[in-house]
């Protein structure tokens, strides 16, 4: 089955409109394969860890335990955090 993009005058929404779904089957026979599926390598996850206090002032972060953990590469705390530089003029994109 060809895929189909619905055809819209400029007048005419797309919404409510007919679209083929070519990847329908194979997503209910369970078939579709999705990114999550993929394997990959060398990958590097980062999980930022809030405070249960909602009104409180660090005075210190021990790091050790943490740091000395099998797979930790960095932790990141106020401290050694990369420094982020002013957005330059007219990039929304920078910094």
């Amino acid at each position: 089955m060809p895929m189909t993009a619905p055809t819209t005058s400029p007048s005419k929404s797309p919404i409510g409109q007919p679209i083929s779904r070519v990847d329908g089957r194979l997503k209910v026979t369970g078939r579709a394969v999705y990114a999550a599926d993929t394997q990959q390598s060398n990958v590097c996850h980062a999980v930022l860890v809030g405070s249960p206090i909602a009104k409180g002032k660090i005075t210190s972060i021990d790091t050790s335990e943490a740091e000395k953990s099998v797979g930790v590469i960095k932790v990141v705390t106020p401290e050694n955090r990369p420094k982020i530089g002013a957005p330059k003029k007219g990039d929304p994109m920078s910094g």
